[in-house]
């Protein structure tokens, strides 16, 4: 028994093709692009007074390997987390907290902030954006190269 494969060279270019247009940069630019819709909708959920908060929200490529990449978005403003998770703040050296709320001069031995979460409530929400916008860089590229 004889069998011959016609075609085979360009079948694996193609395949070569296929595998870069799925790897590396693709990869990173995919993740990238999925982290958007989180990313907005953190920064429209974000508690708001002077728009820092907002502003610092930004997305960061974290890994790149050509099989994976890894994308996250957040903020290193460091009242971020309190704004998110609540909690409560005391004074490090002095006796009371001294601030102005709204113009008014305020004294406090404590102040509790009130979880105000705005980064999971982004993701929980749009989450499936994200996977759909990964997925449309990645089909896209591998358009171009079939």
């Amino acid at each position: 028994m004889k069998a011959e494969l016609k075609g085979l060279d360009k079948a694996l270019k193609a395949l070569g093709r296929l595998d870069e247009a799925t790897a590396g940069k693709t990869l990173a630019t995919a993740v990238l692009a999925g982290i958007l819709p989180i990313q907005n909708a953190a920064k429209q959920k974000a508690p708001y007074r002077t728009g820092n908060l907002r502003r610092s929200i930004h997305e960061e490529l974290v890994s790149q390997g050509k099989r994976s990449a890894v994308a996250a978005t957040g903020t290193d403003v460091v009242y971020a987390a309190i704004h998110e998770f609540g909690g409560v703040i005391t004074p490090k050296t002095a006796k009371t907290l001294a601030f102005t709320i709204d113009g008014q001069f305020v004294m406090a031995s404590r102040v509790e902030i009130p979880a105000r979460p705005y980064m999971r409530p982004a993701f929980d929400e749009n989450v499936d954006a994200a996977v759909k916008e990964v997925e449309a860089v990645i089909r896209d590229s591998i358009r171009r190269v079939t």
